[in-house]
């Protein structure tokens, strides 16, 4: 799925998808992948408030 949004120039969101509370918010393996494959930060919409920010003006939200 990553490939196909990096071919795509589709923007991603990240997050922890925490089955525990002890685990809410902790977004390590999800950055790890992101990294392992590559993965373009500028694809990723919430990799920094700027571009999340950025997103949600271009997306009119």
């Amino acid at each position: 799925m990553l490939e196909l949004c990096r071919r795509y120039s589709t923007p991603v969101i990240v997050n922890s998808d925490a089955h525990c509370a002890a685990d809410a918010g902790n977004q390590r393996f999800a950055f790890e992948l992101l990294q392992e494959t590559d993965f373009p930060p500028e694809l990723v919409a919430n990799y920094s408030r700027k571009l999340l920010q950025d997103y949600l003006e271009r997306a009119e939200l």
